[in-house]
């Protein structure tokens, strides 16, 4: 029964691996081309496709949420700027 348990959760560890350096390689193109957001996320959802038919939904959903990170902090607009060309901001 551990044998089973340590096969799973290597398994999940490689899948995991393998999906985030598909999404960083993803995120590195597509930020070098200057992708828009619709596109960049395109990518991720078929990244993410790709690597839930091996049957592990654990490491597609936490593939999902660092897709979303990763979207947000890539690709995605500022909500809130502050401006620090005044002197009373600082």
């Amino acid at each position: 029964m551990v044998h089973k348990q340590t096969t799973n959760f290597r398994n999940l560890a490689a899948q995991l691996f393998l999906g985030s350096v598909a999404l960083a390689w993803v995120s590195l193109a597509f930020f070098r081309l200057g992708v828009d957001l619709a596109s960049a996320a395109f990518a991720y959802l078929i990244v993410i496709v790709l690597f839930s038919l091996a049957d592990s939904f654990v490491a597609s959903a936490l593939l999902a949420v660092m897709s979303v990170a990763g979207l947000v902090y890539c690709f995605a607009s500022p909500i809130v700027t502050v401006p620090l060309n005044q002197e009373d901001t600082l």
